[in-house]
């Protein structure tokens, strides 16, 4: 049973991207918002770009707890997929990284 036993969740990578334009168009949307005197809709549509900021970060941090992982992660799929895969030494490398918690 060659394959990906987790899908080759090791090489996955999370994603979260709004596109530079996209959030220039809210920016602009909220100063509309606010020139038609609508300060509370504006305030939610900024509050939606500080929470899409926040996001970004939050993903960036993930993918740092995740980097060192991803080897561990791809010793177990390729042993549970029968493939091999030296599950102790990846895991004896990532803590040595620093990697458990």
């Amino acid at each position: 049973m060659s394959g990906g036993a987790y899908d080759y969740l090791y090489g996955w990578h999370p994603e979260f991207h709004v596109p530079a334009d996209r959030m220039d168009s809210l920016k602009e949307m909220a100063d509309r918002l606010r020139s038609f005197g609508l300060h509370d809709a504006a305030e939610a549509t900024e509050k939606a770009v500080r929470i899409i900021h926040q996001l970004e970060g939050q993903l960036d941090a993930l993918d740092l707890t995740l980097e060192p992982l991803r080897e561990v992660w791809r010793e177990v799929e390729w042993n549970d997929s029968g493939d091999g895969g030296d599950i102790d030494g990846a895991v004896k490398e990532w803590r040595k990284m620093g990697g458990a918690p």
